[in-house]
């Protein structure tokens, strides 16, 4: 994998992740679920994400 699509793919990456976090954002308000539910759910798209992030800064074939 290049350096420049490693680039393109934390960049996609890091956007989806944001995109993702203020989905939870909008459905929660919308539901008016708690501040912890929240908090929570941002917290499990975050790590999910840096899960990916690392998977790809690992590069392939490597886990």
């Amino acid at each position: 994998m290049s350096a420049l699509s490693r680039n393109h793919l934390l960049a996609l990456a890091a956007i989806g992740l944001a995109l993702f976090v203020v989905a939870i954002g909008f459905a929660a308000a919308k539901a008016e679920v708690s501040p912890t539910v929240l908090v929570v759910s941002a917290l499990v798209a975050a790590a999910a994400g840096g899960a990916v992030i690392a998977a790809i800064l690992r590069g392939p074939g490597r886990s």
